[in-house]
């Protein structure tokens, strides 16, 4: 049985589980099953690294509140609708897990406690489905250091509140429409450090505000000369 290790500080909760048994040797968790974490409120931190998890079951982390809920370094390769079902969070790091798939309405049912960090760092994601995100009220999210070729139109629709979007470390090449767009709040992208060599002319709403990095690609100098002369989007170019 693995140990999970706990701590109370001034009332707040702070979880973490470590795949050690009491003589040091390792006890891998490969599933977190249903109701694995449950009626926990007031909970600083719920962090599960280096278990070698693999699957997390529906409602896992049922009537959970939980500021910060770290879930890295395992072997998830997909995740599953339900999977963060009925949990409360703030930030929520799924970074370093292998992951390739994130079915439709993984997202769809969480709640933040205040509208804060989704992070998928350093997976395997190699396509943006339409969809996926649809709804997630979340102001940052973070895809750098992936395998991304492809964001599917309408991949980030309903986002209302994101203000940050980071994409950086991809193999993204085109930018096309209805990609970028619709996003009320977004003031950030980030897509430096992908393969892009081709951004079509309505990709972006020219009438938006936006900070966009697209440092260290392959665009024309053409492009990054005239593309956003007329519009109210900082770009940024090397």
């Amino acid at each position: 049985m693995f140990i999970l290790s706990s701590l109370v500080i001034s009332a707040f909760l702070i979880i973490s589980t470590t795949c050690f048994d009491i003589n040091n040797v390792n006890k891998n968790i490969t599933v977190l099953k249903k109701h694995s974490y449950m009626n926990l409120n007031l909970v600083v931190s719920i962090r599960i690294q280096n278990c070698s998890v693999k699957i997390i079951e529906e409602e896992a982390f049922k009537n959970v509140s939980v500021l910060l809920l770290e879930i890295t370094d395992n072997n998830i390769k997909n995740l599953t609708n339900g999977s963060f079902a009925e949990v409360l969070f703030v930030d929520l790091i799924l970074d370093r897990n292998e992951i390739e798939l994130i079915e439709e309405g993984t997202f769809n049912n969480i709640h933040p406690l205040w509208k804060g960090l989704l992070s998928l760092q350093k997976n395997n994601i190699e396509t943006i489905e339409k969809g996926v995100f649809n709804g997630t009220d979340i102001r940052i999210l973070s895809l750098d250091d992936n395998q991304i070729t492809n964001i599917q139109p309408g991949a980030f629709e309903q986002m209302h509140h994101l203000r940050i979007l980071t994409l950086s470390k991809n193999k993204l090449r085109n930018i096309g429409v209805g990609i970028f767009q619709n996003f009320p709040g977004l003031f950030s992208l980030d897509l430096s450090e992908n393969h892009i060599n081709k951004i079509d002319k309505l990709a972006f709403e020219d009438d938006k505000e936006l900070f966009l990095n697209l440092e260290n690609n392959t665009i024309s100098t053409e492009v990054s000369k005239w593309y956003f002369e007329n519009t109210k989007i900082i770009a940024l170019f090397k």
